[in-house]
């Protein structure tokens, strides 16, 4: 156990001392990341109000508003979730 923390140390003082560089392609990805968030969540506002209407008509209308809902929403998630990979990178030295 004492050489799995003594590794955990190393690998983590390892990490903080090399500084990441991003790529062009990632620099361009974070410079269009506000963009394409809000562009997501104009498709998840969409969506909502698609499950709104199809509230009050056929279950499977309803069924597909919702599954375009979900995926909508999960497309902001994973665009949150790589800005913040893309800013670590970036704060790291990249």
């Amino acid at each position: 156990m004492r050489t799995e923390r003594r590794t955990r140390a190393e690998t983590a003082k390892a990490a903080k001392a090399k500084p990441v560089k991003m790529s062009y392609r990632e620099q361009q990805e974070l410079e269009g990341m506000e963009a394409a968030i809000a562009a997501a969540e104009a498709v998840v506002v969409a969506n909502e109000a698609k499950v709104q209407e199809a509230a009050l008509g056929l279950r499977s209308v309803l069924e597909a508003a919702c599954l375009a809902l979900t995926s909508s929403q999960k497309r902001v998630e994973a665009l949150y979730q790589r800005w913040q990979e893309l800013e670590a990178k970036r704060n790291s030295g990249g």
